[in-house]
């Protein structure tokens, strides 16, 4: 007969050891898989309407995760609690976006804002077709959100021109004797 192993038994279960043993059934400062907490996880470009709206983002994904640990459980306590966790993620999105709408008033719906001398702005609006189907070209005269007219092209050609290189210096290969 063959020994069960409890601790396998827990994993397999649904029940990671780390928790009971490392964090004495209390919460980790880890992430699912253990690794440790750390400021990798906090996001500041320096443009903070391009923060606000990957803190949309990041509220989005984690809707996502909580609703699916809630139709993975049918513990009531648990399902509570992630409920209370959906409400939250909700009121975090509503505020982040609050927040954007704000900036994008005082500063435009485009990050970085005006870029206008370091871009070709003729093609910023046009939406260029690249695909099987037409469903791109819905988009054709409509107006963006930063007030301009969407326009299509059927066939986009390529632009530029063959680019100009030069042979790789032989310092980069040893291929010499």
């Amino acid at each position: 007969m063959i020994k069960k192993d409890p601790s396998l038994a827990k994993v397999m279960g649904g029940t990671d050891p780390e928790h009971g043993l490392v964090h004495g059934l209390t919460a980790g400062l880890t992430n699912p898989n253990g690794a440790a907490w750390n400021t990798g996880y906090v996001t500041s470009s320096g443009n903070l309407l391009a923060d606000m709206r990957f803190n949309v983002t990041r509220e989005s994904q984690a809707r996502v995760q909580v609703s699916r640990l809630y139709h993975m459980t049918r513990d009531e306590g648990v399902r509570d609690m992630l409920k209370f966790l959906l409400a939250r993620e909700t009121q975090h999105q509503l505020q982040f976006i609050k927040a954007q709408d704000e900036l994008e008033e005082r500063y435009g719906v485009v990050v970085p804002g005006n870029m206008n001398d370091i871009q070709h702005s003729e093609y910023s609006h046009v939406i260029m077709n690249f695909s099987d189907g037409e469903g791109s070209r819905a988009f054709e005269n409509q107006i963006a959100k930063d007030g301009q007219m969407f326009t299509y092209q059927e066939n986009p050609e390529a632009m530029g021109g063959v680019p100009k290189t030069k042979p790789a210096s032989s310092e980069l290969h040893n291929d010499q004797g």
